[in-house]
């Protein structure tokens, strides 16, 4: 990744997952339970300030959805970025209306990623405008019913919408309902 910028020296340090406290850890007392975020990205060009695609998701309905678009020359990364300025989500693998975002314009999609971001991220209008990032939830484009949010394993997408100027439009999936069960030497995947 490049860091230029931001202003000072950059540093990245290490990212624990995962920390053991001390105090007696007997093997296979209690299984424990690591979470496994996982991650993938889809990007299109959008030209003529409009972009379309279908993704395709193997691991099922993700738990986030984060939408950018980003100038395509890295030098202006610290600059104002293109606006993701009406959007639309369908789930295809389910084609039900409740699983859809339908054309929602950037004053719907700031509202949302306010209702999903964290607070101490100080994520406010104007950072949203400079560098905007909408961030959707399950819950926001539908969870495909509780039974099929579990035990979906493939799911597709397609993404519309228009941008105010040429742009890299990217599609960032956050998978967090996956773990790995440490039952006494045993390991295995499970879906929370």
């Amino acid at each position: 990744m490049k860091w230029d910028f931001l202003p000072g020296e950059q540093t990245l340090g290490d990212m624990i997952l995962y920390e053991f406290n001390g105090g007696n850890q007997v093997v296979e007392a209690t299984p424990s339970l690591l979470h496994l975020p996982q991650f993938r990205v889809f990007t299109t060009r959008a030209e003529d300030g409009t972009f379309d695609m279908e993704v395709f998701s193997p691991l099922g309905m993700p738990s986030y959805i984060a939408c950018f678009a980003r100038d395509s020359d890295f030098s202006r990364d610290a600059e104002q970025q293109p606006l993701i300025k009406r959007m639309s989500i369908m789930c295809n693998t389910t084609q039900k209306k409740s699983n859809t975002i339908l054309d929602a314009n950037e004053h719907e999609l700031y509202h949302i990623t306010q209702r999903n971001a964290h607070p101490r991220a100080n994520y406010n209008r104007y950072k949203y405008t400079k560098r905007q990032v909408v961030l959707l939830s399950a819950e926001d484009i539908g969870m495909m019913g509780v039974q099929e949010y579990q035990k979906e394993k493939r799911s597709v997408y397609k993404f519309s919408g228009v941008v105010n100027e040429t742009a890299e439009v990217s599609v960032l999936m956050i998978y967090n309902n996956r773990g790995i069960l440490v039952k006494g030497r045993q390991l295995s995947v499970v879906r929370i």
